[in-house]
């Protein structure tokens, strides 16, 4: 992956000095939004921050209301996943407002997400299925199937949280059945260790466990066998050797990628050995 990650930065950035030698200020905006993708995926915040940030003063002097609306929405994204959930939702309510104002569609599903993922972190989870039901509306009209796999098992997420385990199941296993058909790995193995989740809040521990025990025999990503061995601590008797090794795992992932996400699970497990 890292390999092609750096193929894909050297041809963006000969893209990036073309456009720039021949004055083409919209492909500008187009390069160097994807150069910042880049940056996030090899981890690396900063760079992808100043690319996301460069390409919205640009779209501003271009007067491209749709650039804008992207910058703003990539910049929300990552100050999301960066755990700046207050900061994200002034970009991503920008990143709404001016997508509705466009009827650009898929803008609009993916601003509501990302603000659905910021309340719920936040703890508003009213909100936060307020902007998840909007946004899988939004899919829904448009046969984004992606984006509509991904806000309803992010919307399972809040209804877990909520103990409203009947209703979650519901949403899961439609979230579930549209990452299966679209092949999605990724998607597939979230809505895996959701599934696992339902059954333990259902009181099935034992099924909750096979479950679990099977995925981490079919991880093959250091983020998935962390997310395993994760929720493998609470169903089991003995749970301080999925706790170590969850910690060990997301201690790695956050020096690789610096995530909220992974930041967060290093702490909580960082106290529950103490």
């Amino acid at each position: 992956e890292k390999s092609s990650l750096d193929s894909a930065l050297l041809c963006l950035e000969k893209g990036l000095a073309l456009s720039e030698e021949l004055g083409d200020k919209l492909n500008m905006t187009i390069c160097i939004g994807c150069i910042g993708s880049v940056w996030e995926k090899k981890g690396d915040y900063s760079k992808s921050m100043q690319n996301f940030e460069r390409d919205l003063v640009l779209a501003k002097e271009m007067g491209d209301k749709q650039g804008i609306a992207i910058a703003c929405g990539l910049i929300g994204d990552l100050l999301s996943v960066k755990g700046d959930f207050q900061q994200s939702n002034v970009y991503c309510e920008e990143n709404l407002r001016l997508s509705k104002e466009l009827n650009y569609r898929k803008g609009i599903a993916k601003a509501l997400n990302t603000l659905g993922d910021n309340w719920f972190c936040l703890g508003d989870y009213e909100q936060s299925v307020r902007y998840y039901d909007e946004a899988i509306n939004c899919s829904r009209e448009i046969g984004n199937r992606l984006l509509l796999g991904h806000s309803l098992l992010e919307k399972c997420q809040v209804l877990l949280a909520i103990g409203e385990t009947a209703y979650a199941r519901q949403v899961l296993e439609e979230g579930r059945d549209i990452a299966l058909a679209l092949g999605n790995s990724d998607l597939t193995f979230e809505a895996n260790i959701l599934r696992a989740k339902v059954n333990y809040q259902e009181g099935s521990k034992s099924e909750a466990n096979r479950q679990l025990l099977q995925l981490l025999n079919l991880s093959r990503k250091e983020r998935e066998e962390a997310a395993v061995h994760f929720e493998l601590r609470l169903v089991v008797e003995n749970a301080s050797l999925h706790t170590q090794k969850a910690l060990e795992l997301y201690r790695l992932l956050y020096q690789k990628t610096p995530q909220y996400t992974y930041r967060y699970r290093v702490e909580l497990l960082e106290k529950e050995l103490n």
